[in-house]
């Protein structure tokens, strides 16, 4: 008797902008996928990975995603180019062999899931340990003038500490690509051939527009210029996990609400 296969459960997801939403069915997600190579930790990916016949993009062209490829080059992640959230990867852990036709790993950041479809704070995760693999990431020298003085410390699925702007100094500034919305008080900064989310920032309002701010945002937007918030994932060598942290549920907290496209 064939074994009777799990009912499958419909998951929608977008990137942050709403320029790409997707629809994927699974059977019910009871555990993802939590890979700490150099670039599934820096942008907080847990994945799950559903046949290809089993995605559909109801907006969007997958194609028009920003790819990026490193190390063998056996994976493509693909991320949003307007807000950077990192959708996709696709490729082969083993690649198919010469004349063999294999389709390719198709994974979705389960991050991007619209809320409340999965609790991706209390969600079971298997780990794979990508670090380990070779070649071993190589970590860039930074080439810059030094801070005043270090960064204290213990995407989105980011971890932010916020340090005083003298602390900061940053190389490269040119690779990154900002995103604001909402009340677009804050700008949110990744690196455009990758798509990592490096750092928050207040935005460059004028005093008309600070004005026009309810008191709330005006008294955020006040405090928060002397400031940035850096994404503790993105330090080499540092393991969030090792990190005592708070949890923020913007998502509920910050009004007015996100609407799910």
């Amino acid at each position: 008797m064939a074994e009777q296969q799990a009912p499958l459960k419909a998951y929608r997801g977008n990137c942050h902008c709403a320029a790409f939403v997707y629809e994927i069915t699974l059977p019910e997600i009871k555990q993802a996928a939590e890979c700490n190579c150099s670039i599934c930790y820096k942008k907080a990916a847990i994945w799950v990975f559903p046949k290809p016949s089993d995605v559909k993009f109801v907006k969007g062209d997958p194609s028009a995603l920003t790819d990026y490829n490193f190390n063998k080059r056996q994976y493509t992640h693909k991320f949003c180019p307007t807000c950077g959230v990192s959708l996709m990867v696709v490729g082969h852990r083993t690649p198919p062999k010469a004349g063999e036709e294999k389709l390719p790993d198709n994974g979705f950041n389960l991050r991007t899931f619209q809320h409340g479809q999965v609790d991706a704070w209390k969600l079971e995760t298997k780990s794979f340990d990508g670090y380990a693999l070779d070649p071993a990431y190589e970590v860039p020298k930074f080439t810059g003038s030094h801070p005043i003085a270090e960064v204290e410390g213990g995407q989105y699925g980011a971890m932010w500490t916020y340090q005083p702007n003298a602390q900061f100094v940053i190389e490269g500034r040119e690779n990154t690509k900002g995103y604001s919305f909402g009340k677009k008080i804050a700008e949110k900064l990744f690196c455009k051939i990758c798509g990592v989310l490096l750092f928050s920032e207040p935005a460059q309002l004028t005093d008309e527009q600070v004005a026009e701010l309810d008191e709330n945002a005006r008294k955020w937007y006040d405090g928060a210029k002397v400031a940035k918030a850096l994404n503790l994932r993105t330090i080499n060598g540092l393991n969030v996990k090792d990190l005592s942290s708070t949890r923020f549920d913007g998502y509920n907290f910050i009004k007015p609400g996100y609407v799910e496209p």
